[in-house]
């Protein structure tokens, strides 16, 4: 990622398409678990929390490479997390089905 500024966009980006997911099935599906879904947002807004925090206090900001790797290491860990919170919203949906 190229700079603070664009790595801050795309946590926002990405977090904020799967909280718009979450709001979708809560206006499509009025029956599903309201609940479920809603500790799902939250969970996504603590991963935004932490996750900005991480890209404002990087440690060893001398080294490039230390540099480099943490926020790969960042960028990394958003994809997995984003990957599993879409697994759980769709798991949401097909129960009760």
């Amino acid at each position: 990622m190229a700079s603070i500024k664009e790595t801050k966009k795309y946590i926002e980006y990405a977090i904020d398409e799967v909280i718009s997911d979450c709001l979708n099935v809560l206006h499509l599906y009025p029956g599903k678990k309201h609940e479920e879904v809603y500790n799902l947002v939250r969970e996504l807004v603590d991963m935004r929390n932490n996750l900005i925090y991480r890209v404002n206090h990087i440690e060893n900001k001398d080294d490039p490479h230390a540099v480099k790797a943490h926020f790969k290491s960042i960028e990394k860990d958003l994809n997995y997390q984003i990957e599993q919170a879409v697994e759980k919203l769709s798991n949401i949906v097909k129960s009760d089905e």
